[in-house]
């Protein structure tokens, strides 16, 4: 598909009829476009001979998500998540999706980010530690939703100041309505031997293997950790290094085959963190359920950090039920109720009736407008009115969306008011992001905004006197003149 095809062309969402302009990236399955309507959003359209794979896996993931309360963060968003189907304008032929509009050139990709910034000479372990927890705690409860990350290509990994924004989550696989929806895209540097799984399970085990190369580059200032030298030291792509070397760090053959000469002193990395690579690298390079889940690696890098703690850290824990078939001595298998998949539209439909519902209403809206003529026996759904009143405008589509944003971001408070009553010796704040911001308590924001009344009042009281010494002045020196 050519870039300039759908310039300036129309297209139709649930929202409203939108306009695309200029093309802002491309790649194998499909451009990115600018939306004229709202800055804040772009739209992906894929290539024609892939569209029919994508319909149902694209309205799954719009109509399903990971839970807003548990994935928050007040600057920035962890998964940049299709939001609403895109059709042509005849609103029949599905093209692609409408996303949030993320400026990549202001985030660096995981593995430049731990090359540039993360070097041992000039950051804490607290600083490297961040990414990894926050990249850990979105793969956990990716997971726990029946999710796969699949392709964990540092490219779909940004990082700003220690905060990950995942992108490209269409490549994810997921439990359907109708079964397993694997994607087909891998890159080498973080896949296993055997490549991507055939089924969501299998994907999910080799995210663990991913997960630990990207953590052991975090704290390894971006080296591979099979990139390696010496007589039996594998050259190449890192797919073949991953195939073809051992784990160097920890072999015993120190003489054919050792780490690069200019990377990091591994024995200087706690020892917990060193075990589980121990098992990822070496005996889960073949069998990946043998890797430690996400959510071990959040109780394991938490319990290093010397300075903060991860917001909700005990309730993420608790909510989380880790896949851990194959994996022995998890400390995360406790049941619970799971960290809930929040549905944009709350009926008691089902998200795939949601979506045979809206297209049985678009081919009704499309004859209503005399497009085309039917004679089928749902010719009967013109009745239907659900989207007679609908408008297309660029201020009513503006206006919905935002009202819904600043529903979504009213919903969060809520909650979070509701759990800081509950539970008021809770002094980390809602959101998920590890940072060093939320050491401050809730106590000692009440303590400060007291102190401000107080001082505000004081300021009060004095002017008032000041007011009335000064007006008492000038009246006694009017008495005296007249």
């Amino acid at each position: 598909m050519k870039e300039e095809e759908f310039v300036n062309e129309e297209v139709s969402c649930r929202s409203a009829e939108i306009t695309l302009k200029k093309a802002l990236d491309s790649g194998k399955e499909g451009v990115v476009y600018q939306v004229e309507e709202h800055t804040g959003y772009v739209v992906k359209i894929f290539n024609e001979e892939i569209r029919g794979q994508k319909e149902e896996k694209l309205n799954w993931m719009c109509e399903s998500f990971p839970s807003v309360n548990i994935l928050s963060h007040n600057r920035y968003q962890p998964l940049i998540w299709p939001e609403e189907l895109v059709y042509d304008d005849s609103e029949i032929n599905f093209l692609g999706y409408l996303m949030p509009h993320i400026n990549t050139d202001a985030w660096e990709n995981a593995q430049s980010f731990a090359n540039k910034h993360l070097k041992w000479d000039e950051t804490t372990w607290d600083e490297r530690l961040k990414p990894a927890i926050n990249l850990s705690i979105i793969a956990a409860v990716l997971h726990n939703n029946n999710y796969a990350i699949g392709d964990m290509s540092h490219f779909n990994i940004l990082v700003k100041e220690g905060y990950i924004s995942l992108i490209d989550c269409d490549s994810f696989s997921l439990k359907g309505p109708n079964g397993d929806i694997v994607g087909s895209t891998i890159f080498g540097r973080y896949a296993p031997p055997d490549g991507r799984g055939e089924d969501l399970q299998q994907d999910q085990f080799n995210d663990r293997f991913g997960l630990a190369i990207h953590l052991f580059q975090f704290m390894m200032e971006g080296y591979h950790p099979f990139q390696a030298k010496g007589p039996n030291a594998a050259s190449g792509d890192f797919a073949t290094m991953i195939r073809e070397n051992r784990f160097p760090y920890e072999d015993t053959e120190s003489d054919t085959l050792q780490p690069p000469t200019s990377s990091p002193q591994y024995q200087n990395i706690p020892k917990k963190f060193r075990d589980y690579f121990a098992e990822c690298f070496i005996n889960g390079k073949n069998d990946p359920s043998q890797c430690p889940p996400p959510i071990e690696w959040v109780h394991v890098l938490t319990n290093e950090s010397s300075q903060f703690e991860v917001p909700n850290i005990d309730k993420l824990s608790k909510n989380i039920q880790a896949t851990t078939s194959g994996y022995e001595g998890s400390a995360s298998t406790q049941t619970g109720s799971g960290a809930t998949v929040e549905y944009r539209d709350h009926d008691n439909d089902s998200p795939t009736e949601r979506w045979e519902k809206r297209r049985q209403e678009r081919r009704s809206k499309h004859r209503q407008s005399n497009k085309y003529e039917s004679n089928t026996a749902d010719a009967s759904l013109a009745s239907d009115d659900s989207y007679q009143n609908e408008e297309s405008d660029q201020s009513e589509w503006s206006i919905n969306r935002d009202n819904r944003d600043k529903n979504w971001v009213d919903e969060i408070r809520e909650e979070n008011t509701v759990q800081q009553s509950n539970n008021s010796s809770d002094t980390s704040t809602p959101n998920y992001q590890y940072d060093s911001s939320t050491s401050q308590s809730d106590s000692s924001i009440n303590v400060d905004q007291i102190k401000s009344a107080i001082i505000s009042i004081i300021y009060i009281i004095l002017a008032f006197f000041i007011g009335a010494f000064v007006v008492s002045i000038v009246i006694g020196f009017l008495s005296s003149i007249f």
